[in-house]
């Protein structure tokens, strides 16, 4: 049976390409597998007042982490629990 290929996309208040796939996360240009991020799952609470957006953080187990910015509240909901799951379903 072919192995199904999924992919969940979203965008920054800036348009900057955000794409969760089968083997990692993309944000632009940096690319963290599934295999490099850190035993925490993704943290989404910072929402910053004065902007009215918020970011989530994915720990790497080497490097630094990386940190999803300018997303709208219900984006960085949504794409956390995505990133959470993901990472769930890869480890089981």
């Amino acid at each position: 049976m072919a192995e199904r290929r999924w992919t969940t996309e979203a965008r920054d208040v800036y348009g900057n390409r955000i794409r969760l796939g089968r083997n990692g996360l993309r944000y632009g240009e940096e690319f963290v597998s599934f295999d490099d991020m850190g035993a925490q799952p993704a943290s989404y609470t910072f929402w910053n007042p004065a902007t009215s957006l918020s970011e989530i953080t994915v720990p790497r187990r080497r490097g630094p982490d990386l940190v999803l910015r300018n997303l709208s509240p219900e984006t960085a909901n949504r794409l956390g629990e995505a990133i959470n799951e993901a990472l769930r379903k890869h480890r089981a």
